[in-house]
């Protein structure tokens, strides 16, 4: 699952950390409705089969102890910038600093990457 489909609006990273918690003990979430800004669909997982959440804030403090392993990617902030309005363009643009000092908050108060069983460190993107 990707955390983009349920963090709750461009102010929305440590609720979506805080979900993942929920989410992997209950099997259940809810989605953001991006256009009109509002919740969304309510969805389930089989906790029976494998589960992978993706993005920032997965892996916190309070969700780690629920994870067989947590995978941490470190990339320069250039890259991971053109990377992101390579993918959402004009719609991530205009939020671009707003979630980077979320993430910057995020980071140094969780340590992911301290949490990590593996880090994984990419070349900088082919361009």
């Amino acid at each position: 699952m990707r955390l983009d489909d349920l963090y709750p609006g461009w102010d929305g990273l440590d609720a979506g950390s805080a979900a993942v918690r929920e989410i992997l003990t209950t099997g259940r979430w809810r989605a953001w409705d991006w256009a009109p800004d509002r919740p969304g669909q309510w969805h389930e997982l089989d906790l029976d089969r494998p589960v992978i959440v993706e993005g920032v804030g997965a892996i916190s403090r309070a969700s780690r102890p629920l994870a067989d392993v947590a995978l941490w990617v470190e990339l320069d902030d250039e890259t991971r910038k053109a990377r992101a309005l390579a993918r959402d363009g004009d719609a991530y643009a205009p939020y671009w600093d707003r979630w980077a000092a979320q993430e910057l908050q995020f980071i140094a108060r969780e340590d992911p990457q301290a949490l990590a069983t593996v880090t994984i460190a990419p070349q900088a993107a082919v361009r």
